[in-house]
């Protein structure tokens, strides 16, 4: 039997530290966003690094875009 990895799993091996919010208030496109700790001017700050529609999307765009990068 295979292992499934879920989404927050997947999130955590890639982009240790980094956590989704839900806004149910915002525009549809950007309900979901990911955010991680980043280093600003010394100071340590949480940016969002994605935004998307669905959890889902905002994972992956997160991924992709900062996943090598770590």
């Amino acid at each position: 039997m295979e292992h499934l990895v879920t989404l927050q799993e997947r999130l955590t091996r890639a982009l240790p530290g980094a956590e989704t919010k839900h806004s149910p208030n915002d525009a549809s496109e950007t309900a979901w966003s990911v955010c991680a700790p980043r280093k600003i001017n010394g100071r340590r700050r949480m940016c969002t690094l994605a935004t998307g529609s669905t959890e889902r999307e905002a994972i992956d765009r997160a991924i992709f875009l900062f996943g090598a990068q770590r």
